[in-house]
């Protein structure tokens, strides 16, 4: 097992087996590659899952995601592999020999990461990605509201259907009121009318004449009875009932006279209320063709602007769901969330925590054979290929110093050999 980590961490296995004091660091640095790898699988397996969800098929493709997992823990297995191996110590360096290759592996540590950390935060918080879609998908169509290219045309057309209706629904009101004051006109009329035909309820001189007049008939019959051979009493009592007649009577025609003219006044007044009402009626219906066009036109517009909007939802809503739920969940935990109150949600600690600790396992081999002391396996590598180097240069001095055609074949031979 130790063997296969010390590959695994880029140890010349044959020195390595003779340093007892390095093998525990170099199995550590193996056991911690292989880990980020098998993270890696199961990141990219997620990722995968994810990138394969859709609408149309919210199950995903779990094949395909197991073979991109495989893929992927095998090209970070690679790189994890090459930033350890490439990292070699020597004995005769400055200070701060380490700053630009910790730096530099620092930098793709972050990246790589970030790629592995998503799709575990994408799975962890799932259900508070769930919990907060709804409230994306409305500051989504906020957003859409705000850049609506219609949305002036849609105001335009909003202010003129409500001036229209206004105009409306004043010259609805100028008609109810029209035919309101009409019909009180020939409620009038029709109390003249009645007053006019029964003078006697409504005229008070006419009844007391009338009164009076029946009074001097009745004396007048009773004079007849009581004076019969006395002309001139029943005379007198004759024309004294004729001269109140006569007074009742043209009381009475005063009154018909009077109540005429009031008949006719008021005929007057309803008439003309008739006539406005009608150019009032005439004006109503084509400030209501105009509100109906108005209307039409915002109801169209408002419609097409609803669509675009239920369009957009849906096309976030059928996108990609890693996507989706990786975007869900950076605006759920930062301060734009207005749940948050301007502050950063408790789970977005806990999602920089994450973060953190994958990078600190990917930078991790890097540390430690930065702060391991130069040791007894770093001394026989860097000998060994001193020694190695060495024998190079020789060989290229030799073959530089003389001709090929000076050379017998079998010392090119060897030299081709040491090279």
């Amino acid at each position: 097992m130790n063997t296969l980590l010390w590959r695994i961490a880029g140890a010349n296995i044959k020195i390595l087996s003779e340093c007892e004091t390095s093998q525990k660091q170099y199995a550590n640095i193996g056991a911690v590659i292989l880990m980020t790898a098998c993270v890696a699988f199961c990141a990219g397996t997620f990722a995968a899952y994810y990138f394969s969800c859709s609408y149309s098929n919210p199950n995903g493709n779990l094949p395909i995601s197991i073979l991109f997992g495989i893929l992927w823990s095998l090209l970070i297995f690679c790189i994890d592999r090459v930033l350890v191996v490439t990292l070699q110590k020597k004995e005769k360096r400055g200070k701060t020999w380490w700053i630009f290759p910790f730096f530099s592996r620092f930098f793709l540590a972050a990246i790589i990461a970030s790629m592995i950390s998503i799709p575990i935060e994408l799975f962890i918080f799932e259900d508070y990605i769930k919990g907060s879609e709804k409230l994306y998908l409305s500051m989504k169509d906020s957003i859409y509201i705000d850049k609506y290219q219609g949305k002036e045309s849609i105001k335009f057309y909003e202010n003129l259907k409500s001036s229209r209706e206004t105009e409306r629904v004043e010259l609805n009101g100028i008609i109810g009121s029209l035919k309101s004051s009409a019909a009180a006109e020939d409620v009038t009329i029709q109390n003249l009318k009645q007053q006019k035909g029964d003078p006697y309820t409504y005229s008070k001189s006419y009844k007391i004449a009338y009164d009076s007049y029946t009074a001097a008939d009745r004396k007048y019959e009773n004079s007849k009875r009581q004076y019969y051979k006395n002309n001139r009493l029943i005379r007198e009592a004759y024309n004294n009932k004729e001269s109140k007649k006569e007074a009742a009577y043209a009381i009475k025609r005063q009154w018909e006279q009077q109540k005429e003219k009031e008949i006719a006044l008021h005929n007057n007044i309803r008439d003309s209320l008739q006539r406005e009402l009608v150019i009032v009626s005439t004006a109503y219906e084509q400030a209501d063709s105009l509100y109906k066009d108005a209307n039409g036109k915002y109801t169209e517009r408002y419609e097409g602007f609803i669509n675009e909007i239920d369009k957009n939802r849906t096309e976030i809503q059928r996108g990609n769901s890693f996507m989706r739920n990786f975007d869900i969940l950076e605006w759920a935990v930062s301060t734009n969330n207005p749940n948050n109150e301007g502050k950063i949600a408790s789970e977005g600690f806990f999602l920089w925590l994450i973060r953190l600790l994958f990078l600190i396992i990917e930078i991790l081999p890097t540390i430690v054979k930065i702060a391991t002391p130069y040791g007894e396996y770093d001394a026989l590598l860097e000998a060994v290929e001193t020694q190695k180097m060495g024998k190079r240069n020789e060989t290229a001095s030799l073959i530089t110093s003389k001709d090929n055609e000076d050379l017998s074949p079998e010392i090119m031979t060897d030299a081709e050999h040491n090279l």
